[in-house]
């Protein structure tokens, strides 16, 4: 499903499940949202059955920013699905000293293996990206 904002901008939802059986972190709707020719992949906390469906459908999952999969979680962000959106920037939403020690240090050693930016809101806060056509940078 596809919605569009105007001739530039669309939101795309790659992922909805209605299966009864699934992880309750597999419900997460996945959605692309791609204007002025950058993209953000939005995984919620889907795990790593939804991340090798996505990846079975051959769907371009390339994203110039991702939001990391539940937290920074070892039952998400597997190496292929991490190499297949070929990120410039991954956010990490996380809490400081959080019960779970999200992210885990096996995603960040497989963040650290490819070329991306990564900013965690335990680190830097509420993060705010600006983007154009050209360049992503944090603003706060």
């Amino acid at each position: 499903m596809s919605f569009k904002f105007d001739n530039d901008c669309s939101l795309n939802i790659l992922a909805a499940s209605k299966e009864l059986n699934l992880d309750e972190n597999d419900y997460s709707i996945v959605t692309s949202f791609n204007c002025l020719n950058k993209k953000i992949l939005l995984v919620g906390d889907a795990g790593i059955k939804i991340e090798k469906e996505l990846l079975n459908q051959n769907i371009d999952l390339k994203s110039d920013i991702f939001k990391i999969s539940h937290h920074g979680s070892v039952t998400a962000n597997s190496e292929a699905f991490l190499k297949a959106i070929k990120a410039r920037v991954v956010a990490i939403s996380v809490g400081i000293n959080n019960k779970f020690n999200h992210p885990s240090a096996v995603i960040l050693d497989r963040l650290q293996n490819l070329p991306v930016d990564i900013y965690r809101t335990d680190v830097a806060g509420t993060m705010v990206f600006l983007a154009n056509n050209k360049t992503i940078k944090l603003i706060k």
